[in-house]
């Protein structure tokens, strides 16, 4: 069945490929990749050619590959300048950690402006993050270069940092931008007495405080935990887990 153009939000006079891409957005992020047959790309697109996304792309995995190769081009020029940007800044080797953060965000930030698709390639995202399969891998390597750039600097800034928990949590702090991002309008959010921050740029913010706080942290948790209490609690309930 062809889905209504205003329901998919593609203009029925885009370049087919393009239609086809849009298209496979929007039903990946409702019901995943592996739930979306190809035909039934085809049939939502209203093509003609009943072989045009195979004709395209191939394959599923051929049609993720150029999703992201789609998203990357949307925001590349404008992570490019941030940049540019930063290392004509003065400061630029004194930037703190709070705002390093914010240049980690802010390629996704652009992310979820692309229109009428921004919210649907986040749900995409926090989807393949739970997949294990080999398509995942276009995700992943989507901003690669750029995270490597902030983790070396925020490395600089904190010597005394352990360096492989600081990229984890540098990329845990992504996954939970993306999953965070991507349910902000569910209702099935855990509230606590009304938690919503209504103000976008506000809970942006309080997000970096919250994971940055985390990462300014250079002693470890160990030290901070009474190892044994857990190690007694998780023994006696490990029946949960098991």
């Amino acid at each position: 069945m062809q889905i209504s153009e205003k329901h998919l939000m593609v203009n029925v006079k885009a370049d087919i490929r393009e239609r086809l891409l849009l298209v496979a957005i929007k039903l990946f992020s409702e019901k995943g990749v592996e739930a979306v047959s190809m035909r039934a790309i085809n049939t939502a697109a209203g093509t003609k050619n009943k072989s045009a996304v195979h004709y395209h792309f191939g394959n599923k995995a051929g049609i993720l590959k150029a999703i992201f190769e789609w998203v990357g081009k949307q925001v590349e020029l404008a992570v490019q300048d941030l940049w540019v940007q930063i290392e004509q800044r003065g400061d630029k080797n004194e930037m703190s950690v709070q705002e390093l953060m914010l240049v980690l965000y802010a390629p996704l930030i652009l992310v979820q402006q692309i229109p009428l698709r921004g919210n649907d390639i986040f749900k995409l995202l926090s989807k393949l993050l739970l997949d294990s399969n080999e398509e995942t891998k276009f995700a992943n390597d989507l901003f690669q270069s750029h995270l490597l750039a902030v983790y070396e600097r925020v490395a600089q800034q904190l010597p005394e940092k352990n360096k492989e928990h600081l990229r984890f949590q540098l990329i845990h702090s992504v996954f939970g931008f993306i999953a965070g991002t991507a349910i902000l309008d569910s209702k099935i959010l855990i509230d606590i007495k009304n938690a919503r921050i209504e103000d976008n740029q506000e809970m942006l913010f309080a997000f970096i405080d919250f994971a940055s706080g985390g990462i300014c942290n250079t002693q470890a948790s160990q030290g901070q935990i009474d190892l044994g209490f857990w190690a007694n609690y998780f023994s006696k309930h490990a029946v949960l887990f098991g």
